[in-house]
């Protein structure tokens, strides 16, 4: 039964990523509305602070994505401890979690507010930053998977091999 879980944590994982590709594209939306429709410029124009403008956007999308981690982590509470072990089974793995969503939506705002100043069509900004974000999140995840499980020999084989190109710093 250990196993099971163990074995079933990484397709949960791939799982949990797929979703959170698709939250910056929702950010990026309003960002690249208001740029495109002047809605940006005039509340420039009107005398607010570039800074005061930005921290507030920040603010604003900061709070959206509490309430988001909250919302996740009420649906891995509502699962139970059983089948999201690995994300609620105690305290500790709990706030881990939690933490770690929460600092992924601060880290990935701004992201996606450089991705937007690219884009004037929002339907495109989102699927852009979609893709990357599915590419560069997902894309790892999966290689790993595959790594780990599949290439062992060839590990050995460039273990043994590291005599060869010593001057070459090969890690593992």
């Amino acid at each position: 039964m250990n196993l099971i879980k163990i074995s079933s944590f990484p397709v949960a994982s791939l799982f949990l990523l797929i979703p959170y590709c698709y939250i910056p594209g929702a950010f990026i939306v309003f960002m690249v509305k208001e740029k495109s429709c002047k809605s940006k410029h005039l509340q420039l124009v009107s005398g607010v602070d570039v800074r005061s403008y930005w921290i507030s956007n920040y603010a604003f999308d900061a709070s959206v994505f509490l309430l988001l981690t909250l919302l996740v982590m009420a649906v891995f509470m509502f699962y139970g401890s059983d089948s999201a072990e690995v994300f609620v089974g105690d305290l500790e793995s709990f706030f881990c979690t939690m933490a770690l969503t929460f600092g992924y939506g601060l880290s990935i705002l701004p992201f996606a507010y450089l991705c937007s100043r690219r884009f004037h069509n929002h339907s495109s900004a989102q699927i852009a930053v979609i893709v990357s974000l599915e590419v560069a999140e997902v894309g790892p995840f999966v290689h790993g998977i595959f790594n780990s499980q599949f290439c062992f020999a060839s590990f050995r084989e460039l273990d043994s091999s590291r005599a060869l190109f010593s001057s070459w710093h090969i890690s593992l």
